[in-house]
């Protein structure tokens, strides 16, 4: 991002998404016959297919989470979810409640397309950490299965992660996140399935 507009960016967040459509506008390339700033500020802002399919995830769902580290058995946990539509279609934000070996946990996870990048990008919190982990990455169309990878900075280092999502019916999908080595193989991977309630 360029410093013109990583400006443009931070003013308009402060004063709000009314002057994001002024102060975002791109300058008209030559020979584009000028004064479609603000059409093009329009058509980068307005959700398309990607964000109509991940609006069909919105609902509440039971969940069963596998854990598996290396020889060991895998460890299940049960717990809720509930997926809710956020900034008028543009992302969802999956709430959950269950268990992290066997501690209490609650985590928010926001999931959204970026239309000018063209790439699914997530961010992920949870109440084990105050990390904020940061995910971008690619998949089909119709966002019934994408693959994003990222992570979160640590004091020894960065951690970092494969997630990848797929739809496995009308009421049903499967979250995986792998612990990545160094050498990208996983060291650990919990695969979590949500099944509607109703």
């Amino acid at each position: 991002m360029n410093a013109r507009r990583m400006v443009l960016t931070v003013a308009a967040c402060a004063a709000g998404f009314a002057a994001a459509a002024v102060m975002g506008a791109r300058p008209a390339q030559p020979g584009s016959g000028g004064g479609g700033g603000q059409a093009n500020v329009r058509d980068q802002s307005r959700p398309v297919r990607q964000h109509a399919e991940l609006q069909k995830l919105v609902g509440e769902y039971t969940t069963l989470s596998k854990l598996a580290v290396g020889d060991m058995d895998p460890l299940e946990s049960a717990g809720t979810a509930k997926v809710s539509a956020m900034l008028d279609g543009r992302f969802v934000a999956l709430e959950e409640v269950g268990e992290t070996m066997g501690l209490p946990t609650r985590s928010f996870k926001l999931f959204g397309f970026n239309s000018e990048s063209k790439k699914y990008e997530s961010v992920w919190t949870y109440t084990r950490s105050t990390a904020m982990m940061t995910l971008v990455g690619t998949g089909d169309e119709d966002a019934r299965s994408f693959t994003l990878e990222g992570g979160y900075d640590e004091a020894d280092g960065r951690s970092l992660y494969r997630i990848t999502f797929k739809r496995t019916g009308e009421g049903t999908f499967v979250l995986t996140m792998a612990a990545l080595a160094s050498d990208n193989s996983a060291v650990a991977t919990l695969e979590t399935t949500y099944t509607r309630k109703n």
